[in-house]
């Protein structure tokens, strides 16, 4: 999953019942969020193109 509002985007997944994931990421372009059944995900903030 891309999406273009990487915060926006978490913050809806938190309200569909994911909550976030810490697997030892530090500064990375990514988030972590697992399901509510506990399947986690990865999901990056979009890329500009040049």
């Amino acid at each position: 999953m891309r999406p273009g509002d990487q915060e926006a985007a978490a913050e809806h997944l938190v309200a569909m019942g994911a909550r976030p994931v810490d697997i030892g990421q530090r500064s990375v372009p990514w988030m972590v969020p697992a399901d509510p059944e506990g399947n986690e995900f990865c999901f990056l903030s979009s890329r500009t193109m040049p």
